[in-house]
């Protein structure tokens, strides 16, 4: 069905992951390091290391959801372009798990590991769950325009 886009191998799909993994990694890792100090940092890096694994797991496992993975992070990585979506996904991933902090400080820095690791996990499964969503409507694009035209009947 999506043969086209379906031909690369389980190791090109993982290479691909590695490569889009650390462009999408531009925008986010730079709001979350200039919102983050401390302890707050390490769970930034221990989210990232999680979502690097679970992504590089499913491209290295699954042929269709590797792909749409790959396809919608491609997607997600051009749309950088657009700063105001990922910052405001930021301000409320931010604002939300400030809740976790135990001293409120005057600037609004993430502090504490557990302030720092939610952050990271909503903003990174937000992001995952719009590369899945990207890369799924791509694939069924792709399909549409390879699908090849009905034969007429005679009747």
């Amino acid at each position: 069905m999506y043969s086209k886009f379906l031909t690369t191998s389980d190791r090109d799909r993982a290479i691909t992951w590695h490569i889009v993994y650390l462009f999408n990694l531009l925008l986010p890792g730079l709001l979350g390091l200039s919102e983050t100090e401390g302890k707050a940092r390490l769970g930034m890096l221990t989210g990232v290391v999680v979502f690097w694994f679970v992504g590089w797991s499913i491209t290295a496992r699954s042929r269709l959801l590797g792909t749409a993975l790959n396809w919608g992070a491609i997607f997600v990585g051009l749309c950088q372009i657009f700063v105001m979506g990922h910052l405001f996904l930021g301000i409320y991933t931010v604002s939300f798990s400030m809740q976790f902090e135990v001293v409120q400080h005057e600037y609004g820095y993430l502090q504490s590991f557990l302030g720092g690791l939610s952050a990271t996990c909503m903003m990174g499964a937000c992001l995952m769950l719009a590369s899945f969503s990207m890369g799924f409507v791509v694939l069924a694009l792709s399909s549409l325009a390879t699908r090849e035209p009905a034969s007429p009947t005679s009747t």
